[in-house]
């Protein structure tokens, strides 16, 4: 017996893969762009895994898929801070500056939450960086959950956020 409206999540979502996983240590990584012209929220979600070090995590808009002008925006993010934990803790704040991981904790996420309202008009994609690390490992991931999107039903017919 159905006790409520299920929604799909295929079907009403785009999920991206905006940065493979991997271990960014030596090198800064910059995930690809999503555009939030047919959706009105991004949730990114930064999975890290083991590391021995922190990043710092930024948001920036920009003008194109490729990347273009871009502009490091503040956002709001919520964070599991215990390992294997599925419980985010308080909503909290970062400037553009973004926020510096926890450095000790391993297998912690990172939820940040974008409204397209918060992009400038003529900068309708994000992208996240993540520092460089130095030397040391960090495995980590970045996959966008775009929602409330201007046209839903089969995935095939949702509207890209990559191009």
């Amino acid at each position: 017996m159905a006790i409520g409206a299920f929604q799909n999540l295929a079907e009403t979502t785009r999920v991206v893969n905006m940065l493979q996983p991997k271990n960014i240590n030596g090198a800064a990584q910059t995930s690809s762009a999503v555009g939030l012209s047919n959706f009105n929220h991004a949730s990114i979600v930064i999975p890290i895994g083991v590391h021995s070090s922190a990043t710092t995590i930024t948001v920036e808009e920009c003008t194109d898929a490729t990347g273009a002008g871009p502009v490091a925006i503040p956002f709001d993010y919520y964070v599991s801070s215990a390992t294997g934990s599925d419980v985010l803790g308080a909503r909290q704040s970062a400037t553009s500056s973004g926020v510096a991981t926890d450095g000790a904790t391993a297998n912690i996420n990172y939820v940040l939450e974008i409204p397209a309202v918060n992009l400038a008009e003529d900068h309708p994609y994000l992208r996240v960086k993540l520092s460089s690390p130095g030397a040391n490992d960090v495995y980590a991931a970045v996959i966008g959950v775009l929602t409330t999107a201007r046209y839903s039903g089969q995935p095939a017919n949702m509207p890209s956020a990559l191009v």
